[in-house]
């Protein structure tokens, strides 16, 4: 039996007629954002000053940048403020600005400048500035403000005196109004580009002068200001040398500049503590520099071993000694002392220098073993005495030579200052060292290691 393909069909049963949906009576609830959903619209007359305030903000980002690299002036030294009035803030358009001399008292004048964005990745900004009826580049204009008043200090007709000047200046700018606020304001100074084109070592030589760098540098000196420092022949003492650029001036010259500069200042550098500022000093350091660190001297003196029972004894000897410390809440010093260990342990040193000034000679094996197993490693120790290198020959190191454990420096430290109120705790002290012992056994087998031979070698070895 054949079927005709071609031909339609007549459904055996109809097929219900479509008819059109009707309207809904209530109207579907609107899916397009409110104001207030959406945030503040630049279209919304009543948001005019916050957009007027946002464009502000973003023209000052971006006058940021260009005076942070800008091909300008190498003379010119002076600020560039937005005036209050300046009706837009947007790149490639008029806006009204206030430039100020620095090298006057007050000595401002109004100009009308046009920002460009770069034109490719990590291109420079450009800036120009009206002059009379046209345009002119940010270099020239700038230099020949410089010059314009050098000219009137310099002419040969009536030279006039720099007091005068300044005070016809400061009569000029009195008539601007008030000084412009610093949030509208960024510095204009001069950039020397072709330093960033010179060998690196070159550059941190020239740097390295400039902060008066040396081998040694104390990071926090109370109450005297961190800066690097020289030891004194006759007395011995670690003195800071006056920089004409502080270190963290120069950290923020460019970043091109810091990104060579940082690293190099770490890695070059003995960082020189007491018995304050260790742990906050490699916090700020954060994780990115922290690696860089190689070179630490500690110098605790008197209190050296109740320091390091404290903070970097291994949790042992800290659990059986429990020395007192009164922080609020008392907590406190078990997180100081797990975040000190966290940081340390970070460190892998080259060279760990311990001087030994004002430690008594029976506290420094303990002392030295103590600060020796504190970081991620070291490769060399140096022990000092008011910066002096002092050998293993030295009757001082006579208690590192012998077989130590564990067990007998924490026995000797317990019998020369279970009488000190703040080296042991309450049911400690109240012990005699045979009972001290008997303590240390549940432990036995980390206070009866010897703990000399590989010492001896890491001192010897610097």
């Amino acid at each position: 039996m054949t079927r005709d393909l071609g031909r339609a069909r007549t459904p055996e049963r109809p097929t219900k007629i479509a008819t059109t949906p009707q309207s809904p009576k209530k109207s579907p609830t609107s899916t397009r954002p409110t104001s207030s959903q959406s945030g503040k619209s630049p279209r919304n007359p009543e948001n005019t000053f916050w957009v007027y305030g946002l464009q502000r903000r973003n023209f000052l980002d971006h006058l940021n940048k260009w005076s942070l690299s800008h091909d300008s002036s190498p003379l010119f030294h002076g600020t560039l403020s937005i005036c209050e009035n300046s009706q837009s803030c947007q790149l490639g358009k008029s806006v009204n600005c206030i430039l100020t001399h620095k090298v006057w008292t007050d000595a401002r004048k109004r100009i009308v400048i046009r920002l460009f964005a770069p034109q490719e990745e990590n291109g420079r900004y450009r800036l120009v500035v009206r002059n009379g009826a046209g345009w002119v580049i940010a270099r020239e204009f700038f230099s020949q403000e410089y010059f314009n008043l050098r000219r009137i200090e310099a002419r040969k007709s009536r030279p006039i005196a720099r007091s005068e000047i300044d005070e016809i200046l400061q009569s000029r700018s009195s008539l601007l109004g008030p000084r412009p606020e610093g949030k509208d304001t960024v510095t204009i100074r001069p950039l020397f580009h072709p330093f960033l084109r010179l060998p690196l070592e070159i550059q941190q030589l020239i740097l390295g002068i400039a902060i008066c760098k040396k081998n040694v540098y104390q990071p926090a000196r109370s109450p005297r200001k961190p800066g690097f420092s020289v030891y004194v022949r006759l007395t011995g003492k670690l003195v800071i040398v006056p920089a004409p650029i502080p270190l963290h001036t120069a950290f923020r010259i460019s970043k091109s500049v810091s990104r060579h500069l940082i690293p190099w200042i770490y890695r070059t550098t003995t960082f020189h503590f007491e018995t304050t500022g260790f742990t906050n000093f490699l916090w700020q350091s954060g994780p990115t520099n922290r690696p860089y660190i190689n070179k630490v001297t500690l110098a605790f003196g008197g209190m050296a071993i109740l320091h390091c029972i404290r903070w970097l004894a291994p949790d042992p000897i800290f659990e059986l000694f429990s020395p007192p410390m009164v922080t609020e809440p008392p907590a406190l010093q078990y997180m100081w002392r797990c975040q000190i260990q966290e940081l340390a342990k970070e460190l892998h040193l080259s060279i760990l220098t311990i001087d030994i000034q004002n430690i008594p000679t029976a506290d420094i094996p303990f002392v030295v073993h103590t600060l020796s197993q504190c970081f991620g490693s070291v490769e060399k120790i140096r022990i000092t005495s008011f910066g002096v290198k002092v050998g293993m020959d030295d009757d001082r190191l006579s208690g590192l030579k012998s077989h130590n454990t564990w067990a007998g420096l924490c026995k000797a430290a317990f019998d020369k200052y279970r009488r000190d109120q703040w080296f042991f705790g309450a049911r400690i002290k109240k012990l005699s060292v045979e009972t001290l012992h008997w303590e240390m056994l549940s432990q036995r087998e980390f206070f009866d290691q010897t703990i000399d031979e590989e010492l001896v070698r890491l001192i010897e070895a610097s």
